[in-house]
């Protein structure tokens, strides 16, 4: 949360607007995560011959939208936030038609159509909310503060390093 914060101090609205405008950036990543990710999934766990529950599970992870750990990647290696922002918020929220809409063209190979499944709705708005409210947060305490941006933002950093070493360390010791 603390990272989603720093992103939002970085974030420039015009640069989310320029994005919206011209959605190339945007367009490559849908059709990265909806197009090529299920059918790289659904075409190695042919070639693999998986079993039907594995196979299903490749898929679902393949058209899961990528949420917070992509922000992060991007926010660390100087990326771009504001792009990553709006790749992250679209495909989330195009995820609630096209998550159901893969799994019913991929999965009825391992089906045969007898498989009802169901679709984490609330999982996938709640990464949304997740990703949405701090960046909102952090955005908005600078417009109010805006010589606050670099402390927020150095903050948030340092804060989401020591969270991720913290974690590693309880992950190897525990």
């Amino acid at each position: 949360i603390l990272i989603m914060i720093a992103m939002g101090a970085k974030m420039k609205l015009k640069h989310i607007k320029a994005h919206v405008q011209k959605p190339l950036g945007p367009l490559a990543g849908f059709v990265s995560q909806f197009v090529l990710m299920p059918l790289v999934a659904f075409t190695v766990a042919h070639l693999l011959h998986m079993k039907a529950e594995h196979a299903i599970g490749a898929l679902i992870m393949a058209c899961s939208p990528g949420g917070v750990m992509s922000n992060m990647v991007t926010y660390y290696t100087n990326g771009d936030c504001n792009l990553s922002i709006t790749m992250t918020t679209l495909s989330t929220l195009l995820a609630f038609g096209m998550m159901p809409a893969n799994l019913w063209l991929y999965t009825r190979s391992w089906t045969k159509g007898s498989t009802t499944m169901s679709i984490p709705y609330t999982g996938i708005l709640l990464s949304l909310l997740l990703i949405l409210i701090p960046v909102a947060a952090g955005y908005l305490f600078v417009m109010k503060y805006p010589n606050m941006r670099s402390v927020v933002a150095k903050t948030g950093s340092f804060s989401g390093v020591l969270a991720i070493v913290i974690s590693m360390v309880l992950f190897f010791f525990m």
